[in-house]
């Protein structure tokens, strides 16, 4: 198996660098197309399609994005808090405590995560009723 190691990563490598520059051929080449198309058919045909409107950025993907990253970082914050107060009162531990443990980091930044864009969806809301 060893003999194969300077063959299999160049390979490798290359095939990787080859596919990177394949897909974006294929993007642009795609993208001509949906132009091309756009500009034969009259009026607005294409405008309320995904290729028009996923690259938009308005206040509401931002504030979505700002407490979807908020919530993160405050169920680190609190996943470590725990960790340190559980690691600090018992001083040994079994390995599935420390499991337990472990699990937390990932839990609280997805429950927290989505409270924060639980808020977001209602302070667009509340900024929507305004307008």
């Amino acid at each position: 198996m060893g003999e194969l190691v300077p063959i299999v990563i160049p390979l490798g490598f290359f095939y990787f660098f080859y596919k990177m520059c394949e897909l974006f051929v294929t993007r642009k080449e795609r993208i001509a197309i949906i132009e091309k198309i756009s500009a034969d058919l009259p009026g607005e045909a294409f405008s309320n399609t995904y290729f028009s409107n996923h690259t938009k950025f308005t206040k509401s993907t931002a504030l979505h994005i700002g407490c979807l990253l908020i919530g993160i970082g405050l169920g680190i914050a609190i996943a470590c808090v725990i960790d340190v107060s559980i690691s600090n009162s018992v001083y040994e531990m079994d390995y599935r405590v420390k499991d337990a443990l472990n699990i937390f980091y990932p839990a609280l930044s997805a429950l927290f995560g989505g409270i924060g864009l639980v808020i977001s969806y209602f302070l667009e809301k509340k900024y929507r009723a305004k307008e």
